[in-house]
């Protein structure tokens, strides 16, 4: 099995989803659960302008990269790397996925459209054509990007370390003073832990953060730890539990037509029923009581006593839960000529607050 982990510095918008500036992308290649190779490209950025924030964290400036390849020319490289290989792995994949699938889309359109935009400015300098073509990129819709798209990402899962660090250690905070890594439950506060630096220091990787070089290899190394830690606890270590989401929101198909859209008030053909079932709360309580017993042996394996306790009171605080939204199915599925005037009210306002968080979770 074969594994890429990247990491891309950009030169600005480093959280912008819609970022085309990379300047610089280190590859690690695994295969079959050891490092191969790294390989570290410095990119040229189709604009000149690099933010003073990003340069003041990867210190790369652009007379670093002002006579060095653009993405476009480097593509092929990439392609050779990526062959192959059945995941892409990063440390906050949700960025470095963005950036990939952007660099790609905006280096194709540029290579159909260079022509007619020096035709219709007559541009002739190249970092000039750069600007201008990166200024009707920016200009856009996000339909209109997505289908000069060249990447073929549905061949690849994506694989967040992030996630990986979360369900193999848990919350990883600190160290103590004899070296042990301090785990706590997962919970839903959880945002800005795992951190890169944070998850190397506790398990003893090397980092230096921000070159991509050294995150991409630490990337790969977090992998490899984490399959030695899962295959201690006798359990089989599976790259798809950390997947991300496979297509981007940007990439998704369009709205159905009027034509098609189903009219307020009636049920979906197949619509599924409600009440316990496949998916459901009932089965929420088993899948939590697993995941948490597993949770539990590899602390004691730590002598982690406090987060032994405290798993075993976030278990009883979940399967509580659990049982209560079971209660809440059956009390909705029951037939309104058994309830009461009073228990008809409550179910009326129940179902109104269903709704509205349904809407609101469509608006995200």
């Amino acid at each position: 099995m074969k594994i890429v982990t990247i990491d891309f510095e950009t030169a600005k918008g480093g959280t912008n989803a819609d970022n085309t500036s990379a300047c610089a992308l280190a590859l690690t290649t695994i295969q079959d659960y050891e490092i191969v190779r790294t390989e570290y490209f410095l990119i040229r950025p189709p604009s000149v302008y690099f933010e003073p924030g990003n340069v003041s964290v990867h210190d790369i400036t652009w007379d670093d990269v002002k006579n060095e390849k653009s993405f476009g020319e480097l593509i092929p490289e990439f392609n050779r790397i990526f062959e192959g290989a059945q995941y892409i792995a990063a440390h906050n994949a949700k960025f470095d996925k963005q950036v990939l699938l952007r660099c790609y889309a905006y280096n194709n359109w540029c290579d159909k459209n260079r022509a007619q935009v020096i035709e219709e400015t007559k541009i002739t300098g190249d970092q000039e054509l750069s600007e201008e073509l990166n200024k009707r990129w920016e200009a856009m819709s996000n339909p209109e990007k997505a289908k000069y798209s060249t990447f073929d990402y549905r061949r690849f899962n994506f694989i967040c370390t992030v996630k990986m660090s979360r369900k193999v250690w848990g919350k990883i905070t600190a160290t103590d003073d004899e070296g042990n890594v301090l785990v706590e439950p997962i919970t839903a506060a959880v945002v800005k832990n795992n951190r890169l630096p944070v998850v190397c220091k506790s398990l003893d990787i090397p980092l230096v953060h921000h070159n991509a070089r050294s995150d991409a290899e630490a990337c790969a190394h977090i992998i490899l730890k984490a399959k030695a830690e899962v295959e201690l606890g006798d359990e089989n270590f599976k790259m798809d539990n950390y997947t991300i989401c496979q297509i981007p929101s940007y990439m998704k198909s369009k709205p159905k037509p009027a034509s098609l859209k189903r009219k307020r008030g009636t049920k979906r053909e197949g619509a599924r029923q409600a009440g316990p079932g496949p998916g459901r709360r009932g089965d929420t309580i088993e899948s939590l009581r697993v995941q948490l017993v597993a949770m539990t042996k590899r602390a004691e394996r730590r002598r982690c006593g406090d987060t032994i306790e405290s798993l075993r009171a976030h278990l009883a605080a979940m399967t509580q839960r659990a049982e209560v939204a079971e209660g809440r199915v059956r009390f909705l599925s029951l037939p309104l000529s058994a309830l009461t005037a009073d228990e008809r009210h409550s179910r009326k306002m129940l179902k109104s607050k269903q709704r509205s968080w349904l809407r609101m979770t469509r608006m995200r």
